[in-house]
């Protein structure tokens, strides 16, 4: 062992146990192990770090002579030269899989053989011969070791990190003009070199592991001053031009001349194999600043290159954990069941992705099928959303990842399985070799749990679903055979997937400790009232009965309603309700459920429909909205639904009616009030109040009016908020009518006593647009008492806490001072607030009924109007159902 702390030499490369002729090719493998070939000697040595000669591969009678060599993790590859053409000779590794030696011609349909210049290897381990020095190259070997059926044309450049990499050198007139090489990252140049002498080799060493990429370049003869230039250069760039480490080499040491051969080990740090007449040197480089390279004559500045970072997007990053930040195993198991659930169809297009590569048969037999699990560019794309556009959408230059190659990206890539994980793990891209850098391993597979792996460095990598206990294990993983590159779910045995197999299991160090199990779904509730039925009003309750659900069969009207749909369901005679000539108005809930797309339904008299609405909705949102409504003669109403496309199912639950001699006139529904047409100003209503005209309007009288029942719906609202309405003239009641959310339209119920002059107040938070529709009102009489609105109820702040499924609550109505005791039934507003679950609310007596008042998803506050009636000693009953936990 030898040289300096950058230097591992070995001197027995020359000796008399081990005559060398002269090194012509170095490379480091997988494992960190030297290989070094000896071209006049016919002979490749394994050497490690500890200066050992661990294995030798003789070659004498074989080949002509190495020129070059490549190691994968199966095979040694070497490139004769001499003789008519070049070929390509191959061994198993005696480490592996040893076999004999075999001969591939190099095809020569798209090439010409003597521009063949040495073997690359890329970061996948598939093998390519080189043309002109880097410029071109024609992959011919699979990484294990399958030879490629039809190679095609050289390929210009090379595949990183989902970027097409060039490198174009720029020769002028020797010793007069500088000499340039260009590094264009896809067609744009982002950096680029100049020399004194002559520019001489000029390609990529390797890609590192970060996506950064090391180029070689050499500087030989006479500069503008008639000085002899001989100088090995090496750049680490990343894909923006930007410089990020630089070695720079004598290759003449008093006029003797020394060659470098420049290699990078799988932590993506240089090695060079330095050789003269009398020694071979290994030195690792430790410290490569570009501003202070360590292997350089004194004195002598570095060629820097000259970045030109406009001309190229950098690509995005993927999004890295913060240090501070964990993943969850369910975040790391959506991710990998999103790509595993993707579907798209292999089209014709997608056979062309790449010259030279072939589909591998799975892909060709399912031609214009649906495939689940079709990987593509996991680097380019780290959500799913950006990966179904880019399929969809047919991008064909290598992004479909169908071929049977198995790197990440770009078009001579196909499917990793350890950049598959890597984008689970949302740690970057790390291979099999080197997710040690951000995982642990554990001390058994029984400690294995949904979102850890069994990794087998340099082969392969298995994302963990579940533990199946003795037996095996439920994976997600990148596929190999028949139908490779595609995202799987599977169950494996221990022998397969185990220890047996070669697999450990690791655990990524990002991972949050196991969350406590998330509370059961629940909501809090807030109830309101802002009237009352007198004992002695004509109103009569019923037990909530349900009069029709288009959901189910046997019903009045069976299946969803399409858009502009009327139907008519019967009320009179019905759950108690008289015939027709006894009945006057009935109180039900109407709710949409399960709508295609969004739009609005209104429910009136059978009569034409009166262009209102009750129920504004939204995509796939259930709503409810409570309707006094007027059946008239024959004891129907009609409804009348709208929707963008598709259909909506309705519910209609009955509370109870009022007699025609009630104190309660309903009108034909009339729009009072709309802030989007011109009469009203055709702008938005404005965050605080805004007096609106009831009466003596939409045939509600001027005087004698007690009581003005509407619907009100905001429209479009800017943000999210909350109305109220109340009598104009009055102080702003603490409670709401309506809870909406941003951009969405929502409507309630209001029995609203009005001014001496028939105006309402209306209260929003945010700016958006309302519509009032009047549909009848209360006379000053005995069958309804508004009162100014009080809170009843809100869980929020009493001890009781938010409701979970199946809870219930009991409110004390007659507890409030301006309810009697002997009140018979109470109109009011109750509010399911912050749900985390979806779910309905139920309002009752006495039975719990089959009906609902309040519709809601997890994280929207809804409010709904409630017409109900009282127990014997004043209550009501509020009961929550949500998903069982």
């Amino acid at each position: 062992m030898g040289g300096g702390p950058d230097e591992l030499t070995y001197s027995g490369l020359d000796s008399e146990e081990e005559e060398v002729w002269g090194p012509s090719a170095y490379v480091v493998d997988h494992a960190g192990l030297n290989w070094i070939a000896d071209g006049p000697g016919h002979k490749v040595l394994v050497i490690n770090d500890e200066d050992t000669i661990v294995d030798r591969y003789e070659l004498e009678g074989l080949v002509r002579g190495i020129e070059d060599i490549a190691v994968t993790e199966t095979h040694l590859y070497v490139l004769a030269v001499g003789g008519v053409a070049p070929e390509i000779g191959r061994i198993g590794r005696n480490d592996v899989a040893p076999s004999a030696w075999e001969s591939f011609p190099i095809p020569t349909d798209n090439l010409d053989p003597t521009e063949v210049t040495g073997l690359y290897q890329d970061a996948s381990g598939v093998v390519s011969v080189e043309l002109t020095f880097g410029r071109q190259h024609l992959p011919l070997f699979e990484a294990d070791g399958a030879p490629i059926a039809a190679p095609g044309a050289p390929v210009s450049g090379y595949a990183i990190d989902g970027h097409q990499v060039t490198l174009v050198s720029h020769t002028g007139e020797p010793g007069q003009d500088l000499q340039t090489g260009s590094i264009l990252v896809d067609g744009s140049e982002v950096a680029s070199v100049e020399t004194e002498g002559m520019i001489g080799d000029f390609f990529v060493i390797a890609e590192a592991p970060k996506g950064d990429l090391w180029v070689h370049a050499s500087d030989v003869g006479i500069n503008q001053e008639g000085a002899l230039i001989a100088r090995s250069l090496a750049y680490r760039f990343s894909l923006d031009g930007e410089l990020v480490s630089l070695l720079e080499m004598p290759m003449t040491d008093e006029l003797v001349w020394v060659e470098h051969r420049i290699t990078m080990d799988p932590e993506g740090n240089l090695r060079v194999l330095s050789t003269g007449p009398d020694e071979a040197t290994l030195r690792r480089p430790t410290s490569l600043d570009p501003m202070q390279p360590s292997i350089m004559p004194p004195g002598v500045a570095p060629y820097l290159p000259k970045r030109h970072p406009a001309s190229f997007e950098a690509p995005t990053p993927a999004p890295q954990p913060d240090n501070l930040e964990c993943l969850y195993r369910e975040d790391i198991m959506q991710r990998a069941y999103e790509y595993a659930n993707f579907v798209a169809v292999y089209n014709n297009n997608h056979m062309q992705t790449c010259p030279g590569r072939t589909p591998v048969s799975y892909f060709q037999e399912h031609l214009g099928q649906p495939i689940a699990g079709v990987a593509y560019k996991y680097a380019g794309y780290q959500e799913v959303s950006t990966y179904e556009h880019a399929v969809n959408n047919n991008f064909t230059i290598g992004d479909l990842n169908t071929k049977t190659d198995k790197v990440l990206d770009g078009c001579s890539h196909g499917v990793d399985c350890s950049g598959f994980v890597s984008k689970a793990w949302r740690c970057g891209h790390h291979y099999t070799g080197n997710l040690s850098e951000v995982s642990f391993e554990l001390g058994s597979t029984d400690e294995l749990g949904p979102g850890d792996a069994l990794n087998k460095p340099y082969s392969h990598v298995r994302l963990v679903a579940e533990h199946l206990g003795a037996w095996g294990v439920k994976v997600v993983e990148s596929t190999v055979g028949k139908d490779r590159m595609r995202v799987v779910v599977r169950d494996m045995s221990w022998a397969s997937a185990g220890y047996a197999a070669g697999y450990t299991p690791i655990r990524l160090d990002n991972l949050c400790p196991d969350a406590p199990p998330p509370p059961p779904p629940s909501t809090h509730v807030v109830f309101d009232a802002s009237g009352y039925i007198p004992a002695n009003s004509s109103f009569v309750p019923i037990p909530p009965a349900r009069l029709l659900d288009t959901r189910e069969p046997g019903g009045e009207y069976e299946g969803q309603l399409a858009t502009g749909q009327e139907i008519q369901v019967t009320v009179a005679g019905r759950a108690g309700m008289p015939a027709a000539p006894g009945l006057g108005a009935v109180v039900l809930n109407v709710a949409i459920a399960a709508p295609s797309e969004r739009g609005f339904l209104a429910v009136y008299p059978d009569a034409p429909y009166p262009g209102t609405s009750n129920i504004n909705f939204f995509t796939g949102e259930a709503t409810p909205n409570l309707v006094l409504v007027d059946p008239g003669a024959d004891g129907k109403i009609e409804m009348h639904h709208v929707i963008t496309e598709g259909g909506s199912d309705v519910v209609v639950d009955a509370f109870g009616y009022f007699p025609p001699s009630a104190d309660l006139t309903m009108v034909t529904p009339a729009r009072v009030f709309d802030s989007r047409t011109a009469e009203f100003g055709a702008a938005m209503v404005l965050a605080g109040t805004r007096d609106i005209k009831l009466a003596g309007v939409g045939g509600i009288p001027e005087t004698g009016v007690g009581a003005v029942i509407a619907n009100v719906a905001v429209v479009n609202p800017a943000d999210d908020g909350f109305a109220t309405v109340y009598t104009a003239g009055q102080p702003q009641p603490t409670t709401s009518n309506l809870n909406y959310t941003a951009g969405q339209a929502r409507a309630n119920l209001v029995v609203i006593p009005v001014s001496a002059n028939g105006f309402a107040t209306l209260f929003t938070l945010e700016n958006a647009h309302y519509v009032i529709d009047v549909q009848g009102y209360f006379e000053e009489g005995a069958d309804f008492q508004p009162i100014s609105p009080i809170r009843l109820r809100d869980t929020r702040v009493d001890d009781l806490g938010p409701l979970g499924h199946d809870s219930t609550i009991t409110i004390a109505v007659d507890s409030a001072p301006t309810i009697p005791a002997d009140a018979a039934a109470v109109f009011g507003n109750l509010t399911a607030v912050a749900p985390t679950q979806p779910g309905h609310l139920q309002v009752y007596t006495n039975a719990t009924p089959d009906t609902s008042n309040v519709n809601f998803l997890g994280g929207k506050t809804v409010a709904n109007a409630v017409l109900t009636a009282l127990s014997n000693v004043g209550e009501i009953h509020v009961r929550a159902t949500l998903p069982t936990p």
